[in-house]
């Protein structure tokens, strides 16, 4: 009997320890419940809102001193949405504390829990979170610090659009369809594999194709706007500002420039390319005007190695045909047209003036043939003739040796009547 009542002894006490630690524990968690963040204890304030409208303002005054406040936003839309929280003013009874702070988190209404995939602050600096999920929920919005006066805010339903798989749409009122599309700008659109549109009203599409700059447009397979108003679309395409590429792997890298084609180059400001390994000089100023720098060139090169014109023209309205590399010494000077090769035509007319008439004048003083006879000797050519070497580093100018030799046609000529005067006077004596 001793032993039993020991053992109901021993067992009411231990029911009465189990019981004191049950309530301390009921105790702990209630006061857990009603902490703050920082885990200490304080009185708190709950507020709903229910979005009727895709915009609209908050204001709240506490009517206590609550430690935080908790407040709901309840968006109608079954569908996916972003909520972007601005002018937030949060009032104090006095000076908060370090680690004053603003929670964000999902309370679900009928969706799921752990509705919100993306809470961050965008560049002006304003909470924004993104539901994954359709279905109806309560963002929870948990304003914490000492003694909360009044809270304001403005609240907004921010459009975008994902559609198939592993795709993100961060930008306000964006787009993204296919595989692993990113769709980074506001009003953007990204479509097909791992294709970004990062820029504001930019375009990508294709396959591993980036808009990165303002209003830009990317295509293709790999293709690459770099700047703001650029177009790039085809295989491995690049576009600097306000710059068009398109074709296999064409650069257009200097402002407002053109290249199409085959591993065509556009490395000088507002040039357009065409046809394949063109020369684009690489020297050109990529920014500005430049009058020795190209406007246009037509690539007929066989590879990177071997780049080579059909055709350039210069900003300063010179042209070359055939030309291998653009070179200052061959365009030098005032001529327009320069072609390396062969030139056949049927017909060639030179505007050009003085012609040789002025031998024929009164006033014209005509060498003696021995005069002449002298400056051959000496010089080994007619007086008045470039030489060989001359020839051989400027070349021919071809209106000019044509007034030449017509000249010495006009002397010779000249010639030829004093001789036949000599004749006449022989022949008047020998008779």
């Amino acid at each position: 009997m001793k032993t039993n009542f020991y053992k109901l002894l021993c067992g009411c006490l231990i029911l009465m320890i189990a019981v004191c630690n049950l309530e301390a524990f009921a105790q702990d968690v209630n006061s857990k419940m009603a902490a703050g963040p920082d885990g200490q204890p304080g009185p708190s304030d709950d507020q709903v809102i229910t979005m009727t409208t895709a915009t609209g303002d908050f204001s709240w005054t506490s009517s206590g001193s609550p430690r935080w406040v908790s407040i709901y936003l309840r968006p109608l839309m079954d569908t996916y949405e972003k909520i972007r929280l601005s002018n937030i003013q949060v009032g104090f009874n006095e000076i908060p504390p370090p680690g004053a702070s603003i929670y964000i988190e999902t309370k679900p209404g009928s969706g799921p829990q752990g509705a919100i995939v993306r809470t961050y602050y965008s560049q002006a600096q304003i909470p924004e979170v993104v539901m994954s999920e359709e279905g109806s929920y309560q963002i929870h919005i948990r304003f914490y610090s000492t003694n909360v006066s009044t809270i304001s805010f403005s609240y907004e339903k921010v459009a975008y659009y994902e559609f198939g798989e592993d795709v993100t749409s961060n930008g306000d009122y964006s787009f993204t369809i296919g595989k692993e599309t990113v769709a980074d700008g506001d009003h953007s659109f990204a479509g097909g594999y791992r294709s970004k549109s990062k820029g504001t009203y930019s375009f990508a599409i294709g396959a591993y194709s980036s808009a990165n700059g303002y209003s830009s447009l990317a295509a293709g397979y790999g293709s690459v706007t770099n700047s703001s108003y650029s177009f790039a679309t085809g295989y491995y395409t690049r576009a600097g500002y306000a710059a068009l590429s398109s074709g296999w792997r064409a650069l257009s890298n200097a402002h407002i420039s053109m290249a199409q084609g085959y591993e065509t180059q556009s490395n000088s400001y507002s040039a357009a390319v065409f046809g394949r390994y063109n020369v684009g000089s690489t020297s050109a100023d990529k920014y500005n005007w430049v009058d020795s720098n190209t406007i246009f060139e037509i690539g007929i090169g066989s590879s990177a190695n071997a780049r080579e014109n059909a055709f350039t023209v210069l900003k300063n309205g010179k042209i070359g045909i055939g030309e291998e590399m653009h070179s200052d010494a061959q365009m030098a000077g005032d001529y327009k047209l320069f072609v390396n090769g062969g030139i056949k035509s049927t017909a060639v007319r030179v505007m050009q003036a003085p012609w040789a008439d002025f031998v024929f004048e009164k006033e014209y003083k005509l060498r003696s043939l021995a005069e002449v006879k002298s400056y051959i000797e000496e010089n080994k050519r007619l007086p008045d003739m470039p030489s060989a070497e001359q020839v051989g580093e400027e070349g021919v100018d071809l209106a000019e040796v044509n007034a030449k030799l017509l000249q010495k046609i006009e002397e010779l000529t000249l010639y030829l009547l004093e001789q036949e005067d000599r004749i006449k006077q022989l022949e008047s004596r020998l008779k």
